[in-house]
């Protein structure tokens, strides 16, 4: 009969060894006498128990399998005046998948905190179910932009043919364009190549704003669904007279053309050739054009020295200060950055991005990337195709030498 394992050794058994801060928070919570799980759950109620305790105690119940009492004490945490106590125990009710949370989590949705409302929007995502799927298309569909955006993020985790049903639906129906753009995007990421011809469609549409033609496009990219309608539709819009649908029509075809596909070849060297034009925010069609061939070729996505030039470019165009540092190789860059400014730089190593509110880091993402968004929603960064590209929200942001993988 296998040995019981004692609470210090089913903790041991979690993996919280590989990370120190975990550890030193265990260490406390170990040092303050919880060594069961009922006073684990005890220390998760108990208003005069030290807070980091209770937070720590609040996350570790969602390590560990599912029962009622842990449950309950989470849920009444989310209520609390500890705004990272709920935000432990709701990263905890998602874990646990706890659907008598979802009320509560739908309650901090409607308040104020953007930090408490980022929580429950990724714990219902881990809930999953028909309810929890139902807030997060409300969400999407709300008028504020930046919570539909966070519930567009987090709804992508659903693998169900009929949300990609109502985000179709969204896309192609909704009056608000933010609301379509945001319905676009989770599209791209669902994954689902069912959504690919509406979003053809849209991408398409001379009617549509531009915005959310250009995020229907970078879906088709990422779902890379080839057709030859589709890949002659891409190709026509290579002469369209925005910028960004050029751009984003190479982007889309990087992983859809084939090298047979000469109409779509030749159109790709023109541009790259001939199309200087400057997509804010990201860099010339001639280049996606130039990445898009090398994509159709099966070549290595980015030159390493033409990645060398735009990083050494985009260090000289911005105004040096003591604002940002960035750690580099065996340099370090001091950089200045104001809000809404892009700042582009090689991503041969990780860099970890540290301010005063917590990121959220998420290693796996479609493409290849890695993804590290603020709690609150302000700022958002992503590696992708060589780049890490950070854009500021209303804060600057210190970033400093390596990511530590925030999955725990």
């Amino acid at each position: 009969m296998p040995k019981k394992l004692s609470f210090t050794d089913q903790i041991d058994r979690l993996g919280c060894k590989r990370c120190d801060t975990r550890r030193a928070e265990l260490k406390n919570l170990l040092g303050a006498g919880i060594n069961s799980y009922k006073s684990l759950v005890a220390a998760i109620l108990d208003p005069n128990q030290d807070p980091k305790v209770r937070r720590t105690a609040a996350w570790l119940t969602g390590r560990f399998p599912a029962k009622r009492s842990g449950e309950l004490a989470l849920v009444a945490a989310l209520s609390g005046e500890d705004t990272d106590l709920c935000i432990k125990a709701a990263d905890s009710v998602g874990n646990l998948k706890c659907k008598e949370a979802i009320p509560e989590l739908s309650a901090l949705i409607q308040g104020e905190d953007k930090l408490r409302r980022y929580a429950a929007l990724n714990a219902l995502s881990n809930i999953q179910g028909k309810k929890a799927a139902s807030i997060l298309l409300e969400c999407l569909q709300c008028d504020e932009p930046e919570l539909s955006w966070e519930a567009a993020k987090v709804i992508v985790r659903f693998k169900s043919k009929k949300i990609t049903e109502q985000l179709i639906d969204v896309l192609t129906e909704h009056p608000n364009k933010e609301v379509r753009s945001a319905a676009a995007y989770a599209l791209g990421f669902k994954g689902d190549r069912d959504a690919s011809r509406p979003l053809m469609e849209v991408a398409c549409d001379e009617y549509e704003v531009d915005s959310v033609r250009t995020e229907a496009l970078e879906a088709v990219g990422m779902l890379a669904a080839r057709s030859h309608a589709t890949t002659k539709q891409l190709s026509e819009l290579l002469r369209h007279a925005s910028i960004a649908i050029r751009f984003w029509a190479a982007y889309a075809l990087a992983s859809i053309a084939k090298p047979k596909d000469k109409r779509v070849i030749s159109e790709l060297k023109r541009l790259e050739k001939e199309d200087n034009a400057l997509l804010v925010g990201w860099w010339t069609v001639s280049t996606e054009a130039r990445f898009a061939l090398a994509s159709i070729r099966g070549e290595h996505y980015a030159e390493q020295e033409w990645l060398q030039k735009e990083f050494d470019q985009s260090v000289n165009e911005l105004e040096l200060t003591d604002g940002i540092k960035i750690q580099r190789k065996a340099e370090t860059q001091i950089l200045h950055l104001s809000p809404g400014e892009t700042l582009k730089i090689t991503a041969e190593n990780d860099f970890e991005f540290s301010t005063t509110d917590p990121f959220i880091v998420h290693k796996k993402q479609p493409m290849g990337s890695t993804v590290i968004e603020k709690a609150n929603g302000d700022n958002f960064a992503f590696a992708n195709g060589g780049f890490i590209q950070l854009i500021l929200g209303n804060k600057n942001i210190k970033i400093a030498q390596k990511i530590q993988d925030a999955a725990d």
